[in-house]
Order: C-alpha cells, then sequence, then structure tokens
C-alpha cells in the first residue's frame, strides 16, 4: 500500500471536504482498529483534501456549544440523545483543554408543556435515559426557583416563575480542537491537505481516481464526499436538501457572566416559540446566536446546476459557491438580532458592541407550508445527519460539532463494509 500522494498512490479512504465532518471522519479511521482483510490485517489509509482552509466554510458557523442532547427529549428522539450525550463524554476525554463544562440557564414563565411541569419531568426522563445508557455526562440542576437562579437580566426575566438549569459542553476555540485534531490525523499516518481542490471523481477498474486541481490523481478504495453544500449532488437519500444562511453575532464584551442562556423570543413581531442562545467566548466575548436567513435574503440564488456525479462531471451547486464567495448577513438583520436580546433582558447593546459574525450555509428544514411562498416565513436549519453509501462513495452531510465523533464512526464502518464485500467478492 502507497502512502503518499502522488500519481497512482492507492490509500483506503479519500475525503473530500475539510470541515469538522471531514476531519471527524479522517480521525475515526485513523484511529480505529485494524480492519481485517481475510487472514491480514492493517490500518487505513487516509488522504484529505480541503480545498480552502480547514473549518473555514460551513464549520466556522460554529456556536461552541457542544451539546448534551437534553432538548431532544422535546421531540422524544431517545436515539439523538444519547448520540450527543456520548459524543459530549468523549470529547470531554478527548479533548479536556478544548472542551469545558458550561452551565446553561433558561427562564421558566409558565407551568405547561414548556413550563415547569412539562421541564421537571423531561430532566427526569434525561436522566433516565443517560443513566440506563451509562453515560457519563451531568444533567444539571433541573427546575429551580426562580430566586435559585443566577443573578443575570436574561434569566430573571419579569414574568418569569422559575429557571431551568442544565449542562452542556463549551468548545473554547473551535480552530484549535481543529488543529489537534489534525495533529492525531497526522500523527496515525493520515494525510491532511489544504488549498486543494478535487476537479473530479472516476472509477477506473474498481477504484476512485480522484483527480485534484494541479492534475495529480489519488487512487482510492473508498472516497467519502463530505463538502456539504458544496458537493456536486443535489440529492442526498433521495431528497432535496435546502439551503440557508446560519450566523452567531460576536459582541465585544461579555454579556454571558460565563454561563450559556437560552433566550426565548415572544415579544411583538417575532417568531413563536424562538430561541436564541448566549455563550461565552475567549477574550472576555460573547456570541448571540443562531439567526437564520433563506439565501433569498441575502442576495443569493437557491438554483443550482444540473447534477454532477462520480463518473464525469465536476459542476458546482451555483457559481457563487464554486467562487468561494462569502455571503455576507444583510445589518438590518444583524440589528434585529441584538435588539430582540437586548430587549428581552434590558441590556444596552447596539451595532456598536459587534465585532465579528460568523456565517456558514446550512441544510433548512421547512418551518410551516406558507415558508414555500412567503420571503418573510421563518427559516431554520436541519439538525439531522444524512449518510449516503453507493459502491464505495459515501455521501455525507452534517455539521455539529458535538456529533462529529459518532458520524465518523458511522461512515467508517460503512467503508469497512464495502471493503469487506470488496474484498469476499474478489
Amino acid at each position: 500500500m502507497t502512502r503518499g500522494g502522488g500519481d497512482g498512490a492507492t490509500v483506503d479512504l479519500v475525503i473530500i471536504g475539510g470541515g469538522i465532518t471531514g476531519l471527524g471522519i479522517a480521525r475515526a479511521a485513523c484511529l480505529s482498529d485494524r480492519r481485517s482483510r481475510g487472514r491480514f490485517s492493517s490500518p487505513w489509509s487516509v488522504h484529505l483534501f480541503e480545498r480552502g482552509r480547514l473549518a473555514s466554510e460551513t464549520s466556522s458557523n460554529s456556536h461552541c456549544i457542544i451539546h448534551s442532547g437534553l432538548r431532544y427529549i422535546q421531540n422524544g428522539a431517545v436515539g439523538r440523545v444519547l448520540e450527543s450525550a456520548r459524543s459530549l463524554a468523549e470529547l470531554q476525554r478527548a479533548f479536556p483543554g478544548q472542551i469545558a463544562p458550561l452551565p446553561c440557564w433558561m427562564p421558566v414563565f409558565g407551568w405547561g408543556v414548556k413550563g415547569w411541569w412539562g421541564l421537571t419531568l423531561g430532566h427526569l426522563g434525561y436522566r433516565a435515559i443517560v443513566g440506563a445508557g451509562r453515560v457519563n455526562v451531568s444533567a444539571g440542576p433541573g427546575v429551580v426557583p426562580i430566586h435559585k437562579s443566577p443573578e443575570h437580566p436574561l434569566v430573571k426575566r419579569r414574568g418569569a416563575i422559575a429557571a431551568f438549569g442544565w449542562e452542556d459542553g463549551w468548545l473554547r476555540d473551535h480552530y484549535g480542537l481543529v488543529e489537534q485534531v489534525r495533529d492525531e490525523i497526522g500523527l496515525a499516518g493520515g494525510v491532511v491537505r489544504e488549498q486543494t481542490s478535487v476537479v473530479r471523481v472516476n472509477r477506473e477498474n474498481g477504484r476512485f481516481a480522484v483527480e485534484l486541481s494541479g492534475g495529480e490523481v489519488v487512487h482510492g478504495r473508498v472516497v467519502v464526499d463530505a463538502r456539504g453544500p458544496w458537493r456536486d449532488e443535489e440529492i442526498l437519500n433521495n431528497k432535496e436538501i435546502r439551503w440557508c444562511l446560519g450566523f452567531n453575532v460576536v459582541l465585544g464584551r461579555d454579556i454571558s457572566g460565563g454561563i450559556g442562556i437560552a433566550v426565548p423570543i415572544t415579544g411583538e413581531g417575532s417568531d413563536r416559540g424562538r430561541m436564541l442562545f448566549i455563550s461565552p467566548r475567549s477574550g472576555g466575548r460573547s456570541a448571540i446566536g443562531t439567526g437564520y436567513l433563506p439565501l433569498s435574503a441575502c442576495g443569493r440564488s437557491e438554483e443550482r446546476n444540473p447534477i454532477g456525479s462520480v463518473s464525469g462531471s465536476s459542476r458546482s451547486l451555483s457559481e457563487w459557491l464554486a467562487a468561494g464567495s462569502s455571503t455576507s448577513v444583510p445589518e438590518e438583520h444583524l440589528a434585529s438580532l441584538v435588539d430582540e436580546v437586548a430587549c428581552a433582558g434590558g441590556l444596552g447593546l447596539s451595532l456598536n458592541d459587534v465585532v465579528g459574525v460568523e456565517s456558514g450555509v446550512l441544510p433548512r428544514q421547512v418551518m410551516c407550508r406558507r415558508e414555500e411562498t412567503s420571503p418573510g416565513a421563518p427559516v431554520a436549519a436541519d439538525p439531522r445527519t444524512r449518510v449516503l453509501a453507493r459502491d464505495g462513495y459515501i455521501t455525507v452531510q452534517a455539521g455539529k460539532y458535538t456529533t462529529f465523533p459518532s458520524v465518523g464512526a458511522q461512515v467508517v464502518a460503512l467503508g469497512e463494509q464495502w471493503l469487506s464485500k470488496e474484498h469476499r467478492d474478489a
């Protein structure tokens, strides 16, 4: 087996896209146990190619929160609860310098399903699930009387009868985490190359020929396309993926007080049931997020070129994505996000406090039927992970820092299945 990157090199796994998902897959492959080939075994050989800087596209839109999974209780998604909780525990063990415990709080305004009793039952359910799954994560205090909650205006809001506390993980620096993951891949013998575009992928004699922008060709047994919206295919799992822009507003001062705060937005003119989140940032900063906009609100179109294929075309999803163009968030939307939080807590915030905006193209979900015809309808990201495997070519749509270890393990298992089948058929 050749580990080099020149013409004729054959590697087990070629990954296209160096976001957190692609890096997580490479890490999972490099750190996995030796895979078997009949009587022999050998470690995975891995090459990852990123057209720009690692984790600089969709993965740069991170709220720096590693979710505990508690939020999925309301949907009855037990599998997602356990996946997130296990990922949080694994990341805390693997990256103790990057992942710190983050106490989180939310004001409680009523007694119903999303009030005192509903949240109490949800908290008990979460504790039961992670306990049964033997996951070592903290569930936090649960619902407490308002006078026992943190002294913060966004928690002790007017009309709140209680506060709900739980614990997530805080990612101190997502680029720092990315560098640590890259180092792990390199120490295990994997190859990560930035500023390297994949022009096309062809099948040749039972292998994939991956042609790079400089004319170099790398041959692989399994190819993983983890480019997200920069992927050449428009359809995954036979469903069209629609896209939106997710963005966080970074403030030059700390308004979180070192905790995470969920901010229900129920004021006049706001989307009903909408929730924003305040998270701390290093250097005495904080962030508000996440806001979502249809691409049309940013002067972009979701219309795409014809679908590319594994066997030939490298046509991009759209001209602006192919050119690497950035999408800026209109100022009125930034101001709206800041104003909503300022009004909710009586905070003196303005656009003058904004020192940065993090944005990325994300898959979106349809909030209601009128979204199809109304540009002002609410938009939210679709958090689901989508994985499609076709004869050794695996397409992945995922983008959460929380679950990148489990997504990586899932994709590596699919690659292993293909290689085992290939060995049996040989």
